[in-house]
């Protein structure tokens, strides 16, 4: 069973494993070279995100209109703590949102306790009205 504070992690991982919304630019059919040979020596390794499953992304679509009912403090503010805490082991880098927010890390957690307290309740609301409420 998964929190709303999961939920909303996850929801941030999915969004970063969609695809882009930008086009691919068609480009020229010769290869790249390089000039030199020593310039082929190991690069680092471009590490991609596998593409998201169907259970995902029905979990994103499900909790993205919640969160357009928030306000825009709120919903902000969700999305930022999802995104730095997103394929990160450590979870939320608080004191780097401290810094984008300019104010004590703690104060951040504790607003951000907050806008998952009324996205709960309007996630409760949606339940009353008998819509599809099978994530938690």
């Amino acid at each position: 069973m998964l929190s709303l504070h999961d939920l909303v992690l996850k929801a941030a991982e999915t969004e970063k494993r969609l695809p882009s919304a930008r086009l691919k630019q068609m480009q020229s059919n010769w290869p790249e070279f390089k000039s030199e040979w020593l310039a082929y020596a190991a690069e680092k390794t471009n590490v991609k995100f596998d593409k998201a499953l169907a259970k995902e992304i029905d979990a994103y679509d499900w909790l993205t209109p919640k969160m357009l009912l928030l306000e825009t403090k709120d919903r902000k503010l969700i999305w930022d703590v999802a995104n730095s805490a997103a394929f990160r082991s450590r979870g939320p880098a608080w004191s780097r949102l401290a810094k984008r927010y300019d104010c004590d890390r703690r104060k951040v957690k504790n607003e951000y306790v907050k806008s998952l307290v009324k996205l709960l309740h309007i996630c409760k609301k949606e339940k009353k009205k008998r819509t599809l409420f099978h994530w938690f």
